[in-house]
C-alpha cells in the first residue's frame, strides 16, 4: 500500500470474522456500548453481538475489544505506572489486601459474600462521586433473565445486589448512560468487562464515554456460563416453567449459596449450591476457558469470596478486598470513614484457597497452551503464560492464618461438615 493510501478502519465484519466468528467474543457488550451508529445490539439467545443496522466502518468496536487482544503490560503501565512483578502473578497489583463486609447490615445480608461492592456503590452514590452505577440486574419483564442496569437510586443499587451466573454485556450501556445525562458514572464488572474498558482508556477512545467514568470495581470470576445453563438448572432442580418464575436468586439463602427460584404463586423452589456449583463448572463458557484473569487484575477495587482452606467452603458475609488504584484508595477510605463498610487486612490465605484463583492460575494455563500448540484461538496477553504451582500457601498454614485472623472460622470449620 502506498504511504498515501489510508487503511479503511475496520468495522464489525472484522470484529465478527476475527473474534466472534473465532469464538473469542466474551460478550462484554463494549462494542455495543461504544457504537456511535448504534448498529450493533446483544442477541441473547445466540449470547453474542449483531449488526442490526448499516455499519459504518469507523472501527471502534474492533479497537476496544478485549476478546483477542489484552495488552496486559501495557495497560498495567498506563493504570500503575509499572508491570506486576513474579510475586503478584497470582492476583496482579494491588496496594492493599482487606476482609470486609458492609457496615449496613441490610446490604451485608442482600449481597454476596460481605456486600462490599453494593455497599461501595451505594457510598459513591450518595456521597455524589457518581450519579449513576452500571451493574447487572434482574429483568422486569423476564425474572428470570439477568440484563445490565443503570442505577441512578441506592434502592436500585440494593436490588441489583448478588452475584448472577450468566452471560450479562454490562459495556452495551455505556452510550445509554451519557445520553441519559450521567456525567459520573462507577462500574461494576468481571474481569473482561474491565479489560475492555481499560482498553478504550489506553486508546483514549470513545473520549465522550471515557470522560464519564469515575471508577471501576471488578469481581473475582471462575467463568462465565451460558443461560442455557440457568434453564438446564432450573428444569432439573425446580420443575416449573420460565414464565412461572416471579424472582430468580443466583445466590440466595441465609450463607448466599444455593440458588432461589420463587413462583408467581409464590413458592420457593430451592436448587442446592453444591449442585449449582457442579453443573456451572463442567458448562463454562469455552472463551473463558482461555481467560487467566481470576481477580479482575485492572479494576480499581476487586472484590469476592473467601474460600476457608480445607475444603470448607465460602465463609459467609465477608469479602475479600485488593485495592488496586488510588481512586480505588479513594473510594474505600471514604466509604470506610463514612461507615458504609468495615475493613482489616487480610494475608494471603485469604485469596489462595478461591476455586477461581485455582481454575484461572493453575488449571486453564495448561489448556491455554495446548490450544496455542494446537493452533486453536486463543486470545493474545502479550506476555508469556505459565501455569502457577497447586500449592500457594500450605492448607495447614492456610487454616493457621485464617483461624487468627477471622475468628468466625474457627466456628465455621467447626461446624460445616466434610465435604
Amino acid at each position: 500500500m502506498s504511504p498515501d493510501k489510508k487503511a479503511k478502519p475496520s468495522g464489525f465484519d472484522a470484529l465478527r470474522r476475527e473474534v466472534i466468528g473465532a469464538g473469542l467474543c466474551t460478550a462484554c457488550g463494549a462494542c455495543i456500548g461504544v457504537c456511535p451508529a448504534k448498529c450493533i445490539k446483544f442477541d441473547y439467545e445466540m449470547e453474542e453481538p449483531v449488526l442490526s443496522g448499516e455499519c459504518q466502518p469507523c472501527g471502534l468496536c474492533h479497537l476496544v475489544c478485549a476478546g483477542k487482544d489484552i495488552p496486559m503490560p501495557q495497560m498495567e503501565r498506563m493504570l500503575f505506572s509499572r508491570e506486576r512483578s513474579l510475586e503478584e502473578e497470582s492476583l496482579g497489583v494491588w496496594r492493599s489486601r482487606l476482609i470486609g463486609y458492609a457496615g449496613d447490615p441490610l446490604i451485608r445480608q442482600s449481597g454476596t459474600s460481605g456486600g462490599c461492592a453494593t455497599a461501595l456503590l451505594t457510598y459513591a452514590l450518595e456521597a455524589g462521586i457518581i450519579d449513576g452505577a452500571l451493574c447487572v440486574g434482574m429483568s422486569a419483564a423476564q425474572p428470570w433473565r439477568a440484563i445490565p442496569r443503570l442505577a441512578t437510586k441506592s434502592s436500585e443499587i440494593l436490588d441489583s445486589a448478588k452475584s448472577k451466573y450468566v452471560v450479562v454485556p454490562v459495556n452495551a450501556l455505556l452510550n445509554e448512560a451519557r445520553q441519559r445525562g450521567i456525567k459520573k458514572l462507577g462500574i461494576v464488572g468481571l474481569p473482561c468487562h474491565i479489560h475492555a474498558l481499560r482498553k478504550m482508556q489506553m486508546h483514549g477512545q470513545p473520549g465522550s464515554v471515557l470522560r464519564n467514568i469515575e471508577f471501576a470495581i471488578g469481581l473475582f470470576c471462575g467463568s462465565g456460563f451460558s443461560f442455557a445453563t440457568t434453564r438446564h438448572l432450573i428444569a432439573k432442580f425446580a420443575g416449573v416453567p420460565l414464565t412461572n418464575i416471579a424472582r430468580l436468586e443466583y445466590r440466595g439463602g441465609p450463607n448466599s449459596e444455593d440458588m432461589y427460584v420463587t413462583t408467581v404463586d409464590g413458592l420457593k423452589k430451592i436448587i442446592p449450591g453444591k449442585e449449582r456449583t457442579s453443573i456451572n463448572l463442567r458448562t463454562r463458557r469455552d472463551r473463558c476457558t482461555v481467560c487467566l484473569d481470576f481477580s479482575a487484575e485492572l479494576a480499581d477495587v476487586s472484590i469476592g469470596d473467601i474460600f476457608v482452606a480445607g475444603g470448607k467452603g465460602r465463609l459467609p458475609h465477608y469479602s475479600a478486598m485488593l485495592v488496586r488504584t488510588e481512586a480505588g484508595d479513594s473510594l474505600v477510605g471514604g466509604a470506610e470513614k463514612a461507615g458504609y463498610i468495615k475493613t482489616s487486612p487480610l494475608k494471603p490465605s485469604g485469596f489462595y484457597y478461591n476455586i477461581g484463583l485455582e481454575l484461572k492460575k493453575q488449571l486453564l494455563p495448561h489448556f491455554f497452551l495446548e490450544r496455542k500448540r494446537v493452533g486453536w484461538p486463543i486470545p493474545d496477553y502479550h506476555r508469556e503464560i505459565n501455569p502457577l504451582p497447586p500449592r500457594l500457601i500450605s492448607e495447614e498454614d492456610a487454616v493457621s492464618e485464617q483461624k487468627s485472623q477471622i475468628p468466625e472460622v474457627a466456628e465455621w470449620l467447626a461446624r460445616k461438615p466434610e465435604s
